[in-house]
């Protein structure tokens, strides 16, 4: 058993920050010792987090990783203050906001509100990047304000099928992982 800081939202912005961006995070964390101890690293790290929001009476999210004998991972997660962040957080955040930039999302977030980033981001210039993991129905609408979508490496083959048509969607590029 090992413990260890993460979430997909926190690790990408700190591999952006470690690369040279300037990166702001919008993300919801408990007032609990968990948030505490993610607000501390990402300031270490040099991401702006002045856009987290820390909730009290809600815990921070929380994953559990489960591996197979073949290497295999199974992620299990309680997605706690992140499922309370609303179209309203998102609007306060893009007030800071610059273009050129890039505005990366993925659904640690309620669908609602990552769909809200995207659009908000789209209008404003920004390239626009989706990671809709942990995977769930998205609308389709939403597709329309994605500049690149990244959706990870298991349905990947899924979407090589319909790369063509995600084009007159209005995504210009597919990010595959392998």
């Amino acid at each position: 058993f090992a413990f260890g800081n993460g979430g997909k939202g926190s690790n990408q912005a700190i591999g952006a920050a470690r690369l040279g961006a300037r990166c702001k995070l919008l993300a919801g964390v408990g007032a609990d010792r968990f948030g505490d101890e993610a607000v501390q690293l990402w300031r270490a790290e040099g991401v702006d987090c002045s856009a987290v929001r820390q909730m009290v009476g809600t815990p921070t999210m929380a994953g559990i990783i489960i591996l197979d004998a073949a290497g295999e991972n199974r992620i299990i997660t309680d997605p706690g203050a992140n499922a309370r962040l609303t179209g309203t957080d998102v609007e306060t955040f893009a007030a800071t906001w610059t273009s050129p930039g890039i505005l990366l999302t993925q659904l640690e977030i309620p669908v609602e509100t990552a769909a809200r980033a995207l659009a908000i981001g789209k209008a404003r210039g920004l390239t626009t990047i989706l990671n809709p993991a942990p995977g769930r129905a998205l609308p389709k609408e939403i597709l329309a304000d994605v500049d690149i979508h990244d959706p990870g490496p298991e349905p990947g083959a899924d979407w090589l099928a319909v790369s063509r048509t995600d084009k007159r969607r209005g995504i210009q590029g597919i990010a595959l992982q392998v």
